[in-house]
């Protein structure tokens, strides 16, 4: 965020939360990774910003930007990775103690409890790295 003001002066950027995360909008649908990319795209779109994009994708942020450019080739001119999540750093769960996948299943467990956290992103990641 302290990058942006600079960043805009000489170009056009376009920053956002997706649904669900830091204090943005609660869930209503189901956050996997084709209705990011749309919710996105629907975004730009309605603040006049046209292709091509250079995507710019933070943690988990950097799988969706890789998603855009797969199913729009044609319209992002590149993508900026900034500690990004890679499909090999999300099997890294692979090689967690009981311990933490336990405490990880709890989480779960009281996630759908609540009835906005079924559509959080968090559930929908093994989906996208297979999509990518």
């Amino acid at each position: 965020m302290k990058i942006l003001p600079a960043i805009s002066e000489s170009s056009s950027v376009f920053s956002y939360n997706r649904f669900g995360v830091a204090g943005s909008d609660k869930l209503k649908v189901s956050q996997d990774g084709l209705n990011i990319v749309n919710t996105l795209r629907e975004a730009l779109t309605s603040v006049g910003f046209e292709p091509p994009f250079l995507l710019v994708g933070h943690l988990l942020g950097g799988l969706y930007a890789k998603l855009d450019a797969r199913l729009y080739p044609n319209e992002v001119a590149g993508i900026v990775f900034l500690e990004s999540s890679t499909t090999k750093r999300i099997s890294l769960n692979e090689y967690q103690g009981q311990a933490v996948k336990t405490i990880n299943i709890m989480f779960k467990v009281f996630d759908s409890l609540s009835s906005h956290k079924q559509f959080s992103e968090v559930n929908f990641v093994g989906k996208i790295i297979k999509s990518i």
